[in-house]
């Protein structure tokens, strides 16, 4: 990838905005899609270039133009690259949401997951019941590390205060303390 700006794990899921020009009523708004086509032109002599990006949406109807005069960077990737837009995976019964790997085609895959108890991508803070990240253990093994929340900042509310060895234990750990006060709050209803 050619930059870093925009690649934290809470960028790609928080903080990119809408692309604005659907209309108010349009239902392709709340998923930002778009049809998206690549104009260039050079002059004759080569010197110089303006690059147009063409949004259309097809249900309402709505355009926006972006245009690059001179010098626009591209990148072609896959969401295998950078996490955000790949399919969830089920572990332990919550939902892991890739992020990015620490570089492409790194065989552990990606850096840290935000953990959901339902399939849908989060699209707020609020979203997130919690993290798990990989990072390499005392002896080069891969080491698993998880919390519960997610503050604004994109940093845990709660670590674990200790590692996993695999990733499927971090987030029966974070399954466990998400039950934990559905199990307090049982048991002293069946004290009273």
């Amino acid at each position: 990838m050619s930059g870093y700006f925009g690649r934290h794990i809470a960028d790609l899921y928080f903080r990119y905005r809408p692309v604005s020009g659907h209309a108010s009523d349009c239902p392709a708004a709340a998923d930002n899609a778009w049809q998206v086509a690549e104009y260039r032109h050079e002059s004759f002599d080569g010197t110089k270039t303006e690059t147009v990006l063409r949004l259309v949406c097809d249900r309402c109807g709505g355009v926006r133009f972006f245009t690059s005069h001179d010098e626009m960077s591209y990148e072609t990737t896959n969401v295998a690259n950078i996490g955000f837009g790949a399919k969830p995976e089920r572990v332990a019964g919550l939902w892991l949401h890739p992020g990015p790997p620490i570089w492409h085609g790194h065989e552990w895959g990606p850096m840290a997951f935000y953990v959901t108890t339902t399939k849908e991508r989060p699209r707020v803070v609020a979203d997130v019941a919690g993290v798990i990240a990989w990072r390499q253990g005392k002896r080069g093994g891969q080491r698993w590390d998880a919390g519960i929340g997610l503050t604004d900042y994109g940093s845990i509310q709660t670590g674990a205060g200790r590692d996993f060895a695999t990733r499927h234990a971090a987030a029966a750990w974070i399954k466990s303390e998400l039950e934990r006060p559905t199990a307090a709050a049982a048991a002293k209803t069946e004290g009273e």
